[in-house]
């Protein structure tokens, strides 16, 4: 197998030069449209899975806002849906679900899952588990009505690896979920995934916002994650997921509309 060039997050000479000049100002604490709130990274502690309090949190974080990020997600119309980070992975998934062996999918941090409910219903005898944090996931899917789609609220690491004997899937989906892990969290969901998938399919924002400079994602150190925006990260995934006995078929990085 022909190994995909490597993944460059590039930015323009004048996207650089204006990065060194907000950056250079916020030296002095002048945050030009908000740039120091924009850029700050959280520092994140790398633990291998979440704490019972950061689990609490994020729940509750998760039940307060996915009502809303539904409501989003439905207002917009299907070719709108087409150019969102959502829809991204579900051509792969599709291509993949042609040729499947075990008629299953796990979709780790669904959400909401409009983008995926045309597979859903394209290949009805097809198993979807749908994992969320969220203790209202199934209230909020409930206008879709995917009669193959079976949801549950869990933390997803801890559902893998308690199923992870009685399950097998071609596809595993995550959706802008790998980015707001830590490397050795990522690593425990990638040592249960290699039990249970054949694929692992992700599409995950990769935030250059604050770099004044281009970003080769395959020269981040594998064991060190590279903090971007927030609780972001960008982590060296085909390293790391070669770690885990997968090789990389697909790999490439695209504009949002954001």
């Amino acid at each position: 197998m022909d190994r995909p060039p490597a993944l460059v997050l590039k930015k323009t000479r004048a996207e650089i030069i204006k990065t060194v000049i907000k950056n250079t100002a916020a030296v002095f604490r002048f945050s030009y449209k908000g740039w120091i709130g924009i850029t700050t990274c959280m520092e994140t502690e790398d633990h291998p899975r979440l704490t019972p309090q950061q689990l609490q949190k994020i729940t509750a974080y998760s039940d307060e806002t996915i009502l809303g990020y539904r409501d989003n997600l439905k207002r917009l119309s299907y070719d709108e849906l087409k150019a969102t980070c959502e829809y991204q992975p579900i051509p792969l998934v599709d291509g993949l679900l042609r040729g499947g062996v075990h008629s299953a999918v796990v979709n780790i941090g669904c959400a909401y899952v409009r983008a995926e409910s045309e597979l859903c219903r394209r290949y009805p005898n097809v198993t979807w588990d749908m994992l969320d944090l969220t203790t209202k996931l199934e209230h909020a899917n409930s206008d879709l009505n995917l009669l193959n789609a079976h949801y549950h609220s869990c933390y997803p690491l801890d559902w893998l690896e308690e199923h992870q004997d009685s399950k097998r899937y071609d596809v595993a989906l995550t959706n802008r979920v790998l980015t707001l892990l830590s490397n050795s969290e990522l690593r425990s969901y990638l040592k249960v995934l290699s039990l249970c998938t054949r694929y692992v399919v992700f599409c995950e924002v990769a935030s250059v916002i604050r770099f004044a400079r281009s970003i080769n994602v395959d020269k981040i150190p594998p064991l060190k994650s590279l903090a971007a925006r927030g609780r972001m990260m960008i982590h060296n995934y085909r390293s790391i997921f070669n770690e885990y006995g997968f090789d990389t078929i697909r790999y490439e990085a695209f504009l949002t509309p954001v």
